[in-house]
C-alpha cells in the first residue's frame, strides 16, 4: 500500500484581508496544496470558495499558519470549520474561521486529536470530529487506535467512540443523523472494515458502533447527509474502491449505485446541494498520476498538470458536471455547500422532533426540549 507521506509539506501563509461573506449556494473546498505555485518547495493549504454556476475560484485563507486542511464543514454562525492533521510541524486541530471578519481560532488543542480528517457541526454548537491515528499513512506507527471526538464549545475534548469496528488509520468523513447517530465511513485500504459504521454518541464509547453498509463499498471515504435529500457515500478508487457515488438507505443500509466514470478519477469529500435537486458534489483528483508526478525531473510542474476538480453528480439522471477544475485547486480533499443561516439547524432539529424517539432532541440547540405536549382533555 502507498503512504501518503511524500504528498505532506509544511508551509506558512499570511491571513486575508476581511469581509469575504460566504453566499447561499457557495461552495467551498479544502485543498492541501493549494499555494503550491507561489510557494516552492513549502506550498500552503487553503479553502477556497467557488461559484456553483460559474465554476468561479475564489482562494479564503484560515489562519497565520494553515497547514493540510482536511475536512471542511460551516457552522450556524456561517464561520468555517477546517481540521488540520499534525504532521511535519504542523498543528493538530480544528481551525474556525469567520471570512467576514477574518477572525480565526484553535479549537480542540487539549491533546486528545491525533490526525483529524472529517469534519461535522451540529446545531447544539458542538463538533465532531473523525480521528484516526493515521500510523500507517504516516509510517510513524500512530497510536494504534482511531476514535470519534467531539470538541466541546468549551474549547475541551470528549472521545465518542473508538477502537470496535474503526480500523487504525480510519474513519475518514462522517455525517450527522437527525437521531442523533453519526454515519462515518472507514476505508478498508487504511485498515479499516470497508464499511459505513452507525455511531450512537450517546451510548457507552465502547459499544457503540454497529454496520450498516459494506459491499460493493471497499474504500468509502466522502459522506453526506441532507434533511431532504438523505444520503450519499463516496468510494475511492485510488486506494481500492470502485470511484462511484452511492445513494445510502439509511434504514436497510442498502446501496443504489449512482456516478461513474469520467469526469471522476477518485472522488474524496461530498457534498449535497438540496437547491439543485438533491445533486452531490465531490472533490476529484487522481491519486496515481501524484504519484507520478513527484518522481518527474520536474515535480512541481508535474504535479501542477494533474487533472483536479469539483463534479456535480445529478442524482436523478447520473449526469455529471465539471463545476470548476484546475486553477487554484492541486488537492482538493473535502467540500461543502453554504446553506441559508439557520436552516441546517431547523431542518435537523424538525426531523428529530418527528422522530419521536428521544424525549430531548440530541441536535436542537441547547436549552429546547422536545417534550411531547400534553392533550387537552
Amino acid at each position: 500500500m502507498r503512504t501518503l507521506a511524500p504528498l505532506i509539506i509544511a508551509f506558512s501563509i499570511s491571513l486575508p484581508a476581511p469581509g469575504q461573506m460566504l453566499q447561499p449556494g457557495d461552495l467551498v473546498a479544502s485543498d492541501a496544496l493549494a499555494l503550491i505555485r507561489e510557494m516552492p518547495p513549502d506550498p500552503a493549504g487553503a479553502a477556497i470558495r467557488v461559484d456553483p454556476d460559474t465554476g468561479a475560484q475564489e482562494r479564503l485563507y484560515d489562519a497565520p499558519r494553515l497547514q493540510i486542511p482536511f475536512g471542511i464543514a460551516i457552522d450556524p454562525q456561517q464561520r468555517l470549520l477546517l481540521t488540520e492533521i499534525g504532521y511535519l510541524g504542523g498543528d493538530t486541530r480544528v481551525l474556525r474561521f469567520d471570512p467576514g471578519s477574518g477572525e480565526s481560532e484553535a479549537l480542540c488543542t487539549d491533546g486528545v486529536l491525533s490526525s483529524p480528517t472529517g469534519v461535522e457541526v451540529i446545531p447544539s454548537g458542538d463538533i465532531l470530529v473523525a480521528n484516526p491515528s493515521l500510523g500507517l499513512i504516516f509510517g510513524d506507527g500512530g497510536s494504534g487506535v482511531s476514535s470519534i471526538v467531539r470538541c466541546e464549545r468549551d474549547g475541551s475534548s470528549t472521545v465518542v467512540t473508538q477502537g470496535q469496528r474503526l480500523g487504525p488509520d480510519g474513519p475518514g468523513f462522517l455525517a450527522v443523523e437527525p437521531e442523533g447517530t453519526l454515519l462515518v465511513t472507514d476505508p478498508e485500504e487504511l485498515g479499516g472494515s470497508g464499511e459505513v459504521i452507525r455511531v450512537d454518541p450517546n451510548a457507552s464509547p465502547g459499544s457503540n458502533q454497529s454496520a450498516l453498509a459494506r459491499g460493493p463499498l471497499v474504500d468509502p471515504t466522502g459522506i453526506a447527509f441532507d434533511p431532504v435529500c438523505g444520503a450519499y457515500v463516496v468510494d475511492t478508487v485510488g486506494i481500492g474502491g470502485t470511484g462511484r457515488i452511492y445513494r445510502l438507505d439509511r434504514t436497510t443500509g442498502s446501496l443504489t449505485a449512482l456516478c461513474q466514470g469520467a469526469p471522476l478519477v477518485d472522488p474524496v469529500g461530498a457534498a449535497i446541494e438540496r437547491e439543485r435537486g438533491c445533486s452531490v458534489v465531490v472533490a476529484n483528483f487522481d491519486l496515481e498520476a501524484l504519484y507520478q508526478a513527484l518522481e518527474a525531473e520536474d515535480p512541481l510542474a508535474a504535479i501542477l498538470a494533474v487533472p483536479r476538480s469539483l463534479v456535480r453528480c445529478d442524482t436523478a439522471t447520473n449526469a455529471m458536471q465539471v463545476v470548476t477544475q484546475d486553477g487554484e485547486l492541486v488537492l482538493p480533499l473535502d467540500v461543502m455547500v453554504v446553506a441559508e443561516p439557520g436552516s441546517l439547524a431547523s431542518g435537523l432539529a424538525a426531523l428529530c422532533a418527528l422522530a419521536a424517539i428521544r424525549r430531548r432532541c440530541p441536535l436542537a440547540p441547547r436549552g429546547q426540549d422536545k417534550k411531547p405536549r400534553k392533550r387537552r382533555a
